[in-house]
């Protein structure tokens, strides 16, 4: 352990000083040297060197002169001489006698030796240490070290300060508390130096060992030619030579390239190539001159049917027909399309047509045979030259089949389709039922129920009815009924004993004067007289011939006698107001004056 002598020490006081000042320097060295991340050893460049020599210059020159002071013996120059450079140290033996007792009020420490520090200094860790020491906190009460985030620390008069950033690191905020808090080999706004900010065209920029570089690329673009200066300078959603990514070239074969949002694609084949899978990875792969898959485009097959195929120049040809088959239309689209074993049309070779007389030729393994007869025709005679020879669809010898004649009672008999029917009927005859076997089965000359035609009827009302030459007539009139218009249409018309138009017989009609009539039993009589009228003589032949208004002997009603005259439908005396009505018996209301009589 190390001592320092202080007050008190007389005896031997030049001896000891000088041992105990090596011993602090040399723990004092030894400290900063084997310091952390506060310190740094003596050899590193910049601020540390000066710091040890600083530390070994301010101790010796205390010590020396308080030392001096006190015992009288040397100078402090000569103290400070002889205890400050560093390399005195390395030849001593270390600390103070143990016989050192600390009884001057020294700090017993391990070892038995006796820690004495100068005016200034406090304990810290079994040493003195100074307002100059970082390692101690430059002189703080807690001996805390100075630190600071990636620096090194030093003290700047007695308090801490940040010294020399690390390399790599920048103090850019000009805070001391956070040290040198800037990263400049990664941080993209200060890349290299404070402030040097890193912004490249169409990335996000990165910064890399203090150099601006490309971190990422904006969608669509790319750094293609790895310079950074630039930044991502490609723009690869479009760029046939970078169509995706850098280097990836979008060239597909046998075509012209396209490159859209990114992606290769065909933008058109060379000619007679096609982009048949639809993938660009293979460009343009088929050659549709002369693939027989594709045959002049995608998925033409060149595989005619019933024949071999060829495709030359982009179109497809039968180079060969199968046995039996035939290409007759020259269209290699539907190949060999007929078979020359059964086509009537190409029997054995394409130009062999089998035909018959209105009949459909045949044709049995290549050879012509007649067929079936055309619709309305036959084979009547047996003779396959002539076909089918006879029109049975009209002919009416030979309606529908050989030899069936068409023959209908009362009429003219016609073929039609095959089937024999009525052409027309004889005059005063009818198909009325709608059957053909049985002709014309109805004389409409003569048949009440179809007179003069079917389904006429002749039945006139209240009449004997007649058909004569199909018209309908009437023979007789029922009892009390006649035929007044004349016409059979409605027949007997007429009840002779009720109609007042022909009453008892056509013609007689019933009138009588100022009456409505009505016929009873074929006799006319009033039914009604006229408003104001009465039949008071009960003589219907003249009617309603009273006036019953003013007639004194039915006055009003028939039979109502007045006495003298009769007014308006009623009786009074003769008066001024009935002057010259008539009175009863013939006689005449006169007056004079006042003064009135019924007179002749």
């Amino acid at each position: 352990m190390l001592a320092i002598a202080t007050q008190g020490d007389v005896p031997s006081a030049g001896v000891k000083i000088r041992r105990s000042f090596r011993a602090t320097l040399a723990v004092i060295i030894a400290s900063l040297t084997a310091c952390g991340d506060g310190a740094q050893p003596a050899t590193d460049a910049g601020e540390d060197a000066p710091l040890v020599a600083d530390v070994g210059t301010d101790v010796g020159t205390d010590v020396g002169t308080d030392v001096g002071t006190d015992a009288g013996l040397d100078s402090g120059a000569d103290a400070g001489a002889d205890v400050g450079p560093v390399g005195d140290l390395a030849g001593d033996e270390g600390a103070a006698t143990d016989a050192d007792d600390c009884s001057d009020g020294g700090l017993r420490v391990d070892g038995g030796g006796c820690l004495r520090c100068a005016p200034g200094e406090r304990v810290c860790g079994a040493r003195c240490s100074g307002a100059s020491d970082p390692s101690t906190g430059c002189g703080a009460a807690g001996c805390e070290p100075c630190a600071y985030p990636n620096a090194m620390a030093t003290c700047v008069a007695g308090a801490c300060a940040p010294g020399r950033c690390l390399d790599g690191f920048a103090e850019c905020d000009l805070d001391a508390r956070n040290g040198c808090e800037v990263s400049t080999r990664t941080d993209r706004d200060h890349c290299g130096a404070c402030g040097n900010r890193c912004s490249l065209p169409n990335a996000a920029a990165g910064c890399s060992d203090g150099t601006c570089a490309v971190g990422t690329c904006n969608p669509g673009y790319g750094d293609c030619d790895g310079n950074a200066a630039n930044g991502c300078e490609t723009g690869v959603q479009g760029d046939l030579a970078h169509c995706g990514a850098c280097g990836q070239r979008c060239a597909p074969a046998h075509a012209t390239g396209r490159c859209s949002a990114g992606a290769c694609g065909v933008a058109a084949c060379e000619a007679g190539f096609a982009d048949c899978d639809g993938s660009a990875a293979n460009g343009c792969e088929v050659d549709v001159r002369v693939d027989a898959m594709s045959c002049g485009r995608c998925g033409a097959r060149c595989a005619p049917p019933h024949a071999t195929g060829s495709c030359s120049a982009g179109a497809c040809s039968v180079v060969a027909c199968d046995p039996g088959y035939g290409d007759c239309d020259g269209d290699a689209g539907n190949g060999c399309e007929v078979d020359l074993r059964t086509s009537a049309a190409h029997c054995g070779t394409c130009v062999a047509r089998c035909a018959y007389p209105n009949a459909a030729g045949q044709c049995r393994e290549g050879v012509c045979a007649p067929g079936a007869c055309n619709p309305g025709f036959s084979d009547c005679d047996g003779d396959a030259a002539n076909g089918c020879e006879v029109e049975t669809a009209s002919n009416p010898l030979s309606c529908g089949a050989c030899g069936r004649v068409c023959d209908r009672p009362n009429a003219t008999a016609q073929c039609s389709a095959g089937v024999c029917r009525i052409g027309r009927c004889d005059a005063g005859s009818a198909d009325c039922d709608g059957r053909d076997d049985n002709g014309c089965e109805v004389n409409t000359s003569l048949t009440l129920s179809s007179c003069g035609a079917c389904g006429r009827v002749c039945a006139p009302a209240h009449a004997t009815p007649v058909c004569e030459e199909g018209r309908c007539a009437i023979a007789s009139c029922a009892p009390s009924y006649a035929n007044c218009n004349e016409s059979p249409d409605d027949g007997c018309e007429v009840d002779t004993r009720s109609d007042v138009a022909h009453c008892g017989g056509c013609g007689n009609g019933c009138r009588f004067p100022r009456a409505t009539t009505r016929c009873t039993g074929g006799q006319c009589h009033i039914a009604t007289c006229d408003p104001g009228y009465g039949d008071c003589n009960g003589d219907e032949g003249d009617g309603c011939e009273t006036a019953l208004s003013a007639a004194p002997d039915n006055c009003g009603v028939c039979g109502v006698f007045c006495t003298e005259v009769c007014r308006a439908s009623v009786c009074e005396p003769c008066s001024v107001a009935s002057e010259g009505a008539a009175c009863r018996g013939g006689s005449i209301c006169r007056c004079a004056g006042a003064l009135c009589a019924c007179r002749d």
